[in-house]
């Protein structure tokens, strides 16, 4: 596998007690050639110093880090703000509450440089409870082999799919072709995650591969965030 660099763009708000296990796994990848690009969306709490406690075992591993402390705003203002920083071959912008398997990179990574058409791929994802830990099973049935995600577009339009970000890799340069400017409308209650999604959707093919790559945090305490509503907070 070519040494393809792969940006990870993580939201933060009020993650004191969670961003640790997403940065754990970062350091734990299989796969090296990575930056980091983290916003602290006006964090209350000690998010900022878990971070740069961690910023120099980031270095350490070869990790280009980006730390961009900025007044709360809401997450798709922060996501805004990260991927006009992104400079990667490919993309991932997982909340700060996931973590990723060891292999999560790798395998999506490999998926796509064997399969040059297909501009985003997504992965199974495991729930996770909060409160005790406990798993609450996978987003979908898993599949035996990668297979096309049909009709995306419209899927995604009308919220009849799962659109957890950490399950999903891009590729720049087909989002360079429909978001040039890596901009998204920013505003606290837009959808940062379908804005992404649904031009790379409406014009190229999109993967789901078998493969469990990360784990999803289900949140008692956030009315935005169930089992039945993937969208969460930062």
């Amino acid at each position: 596998m070519s040494e393809a660099l792969v940006s990870i763009v993580v939201p933060c708000y009020n993650a004191e007690a969670y961003v640790h296990r997403l940065l754990d796994s970062i350091l734990s990848q299989t796969y090296k050639k990575l930056e980091l690009i983290l916003i602290n969306d006006g964090s209350t709490d000690d998010t900022g110093k878990v971070i740069k406690r961690y910023t120099p075992l980031l270095e350490e591993a070869g990790i280009k880090v980006t730390y961009i402390e900025q007044e709360n705003g809401g997450q798709s203002p922060a996501i805004n703000v990260g991927i006009k920083l992104v400079s990667g071959d490919f993309m991932t912008w997982p909340d700060s509450d996931d973590w990723l398997t060891p292999d999560s990179i790798e395998r999506r990574v490999r998926f796509l440089q064997e399969h040059p058409e297909v501009a985003m791929v997504r992965c199974n994802n495991e729930k996770i409870q909060e409160d005790t830990g406990a798993s609450l099973g996978l987003f979908e049935a898993p599949h035996d082999k990668p297979v096309v995600i049909d009709n995306l577009f419209e899927k995604l339009r009308d919220s009849k799919t799962w659109m957890a970000p950490v399950a999903f890799l891009v590729r720049m340069s087909h989002f360079d072709q429909v978001n040039p400017e890596h901009d998204i409308y920013v505003h606290r209650k837009a959808g940062q995650n379908v804005q992404m999604m649904l031009p790379l959707a409406q014009n190229f093919p999109c993967w789901q591969l078998p493969e469990v790559s990360g784990y999803y945090l289900i949140r008692a305490n956030s009315h935005s965030h169930s089992q039945k509503n993937v969208r969460k907070p930062h």
